[in-house]
């Protein structure tokens, strides 16, 4: 159904917000069951993530005057999938939906060989912090640890000196006691 002008503006005006928060993911889309794409696009919500089908013509205007965007040729159907507050974990999500898709194809009756072959989505290029990703760049994103993962691996880096020093310094009461236990055994 087509646009109207407002609403073509509306669409503009939130592709523009998209691109100066820097966190999304252009995809090439295939053939998806709509069942799959509902229940990924509930997880997403959970992570404060969006899945969209892209209108080209209107993206393309909304970043005539980004000069890294504007080089891209958007004509395929393409998707935007908006990282929200950590795009490595909508990356992720984005691979379940991928193997729970090749699944509803496997029990549909699609032949092994066009299931492996398929594939629901291809990475187009991606945008972080002001930066352009081509394909293998995005791919190598989804191999990241989530956000979560990684603030708790440096919260356990910088606990590490404490706990170590914690340990030294209780280790001479330990062993004094240690020590005055052995003592009082002899003496018994």
């Amino acid at each position: 159904m087509a646009k109207t002008r407002a609403q073509k503006q509306d669409l503009m005006n939130q592709y523009k917000e998209l691109v100066d928060r820097g966190n999304f993911v252009v995809l090439k889309v295939n053939r998806l069951p709509a069942n799959a794409l509902v229940v990924f696009r509930k997880e997403l919500a959970e992570l404060n993530a969006s899945f969209k089908i892209m209108k080209n013509k209107v993206f393309k205007k909304s970043v005539e005057n980004h000069e890294k965007l504007a080089t891209v040729d958007y004509t395929d159907q393409l998707a935007i999938l908006d990282g929200g507050d950590d795009l490595v974990s909508a990356l992720k999500k984005l691979d379940v939906l991928i193997e729970q898709s090749k699944a509803d194809h496997a029990l549909a009756g699609m032949p092994e060989d066009e299931l492996k072959q398929y594939k629901p989505f291809e990475f187009y290029i991606g945008y972080m912090q002001d930066s352009l990703l081509d394909a293998s760049e995005v791919a190598k994103l989804k191999d990241l640890p989530s956000r979560q993962t990684l603030l708790g691996m440096l919260v356990g880096t910088i606990a590490a000196p404490v706990t170590g020093l914690m340990n030294v310094m209780n280790g001479n009461t330990r062993n004094l006691i240690y020590a005055l236990n052995d003592l009082k055994e002899k003496k018994q």
